[in-house]
């Protein structure tokens, strides 16, 4: 979660120093490291980059 917090710093440095299309990527890298950081919080892991199909359709698998 650590790196999320950074890139959510990050794109708000962005929109302050209007530079929107970063600050739009800012935001999409937190929103990414944010959920994977819930899953393997869970123990579990998710693979992909597209936020809505992380939290849609999960490939996930336990570290059993």
């Amino acid at each position: 979660m650590d790196q999320a917090e950074g890139d959510l710093k990050h794109a708000l440095s962005d929109i302050e120093h209007g530079f929107y299309e970063w600050s739009c990527f800012s935001f999409q890298q937190t929103a990414e490291k944010a959920v994977k950081a819930v899953f393997q919080k869970m123990g579990a892991e998710a693979w992909g980059q597209s936020v809505s199909d992380l939290l849609l359709n999960p490939i996930m698998s336990q570290g059993n």
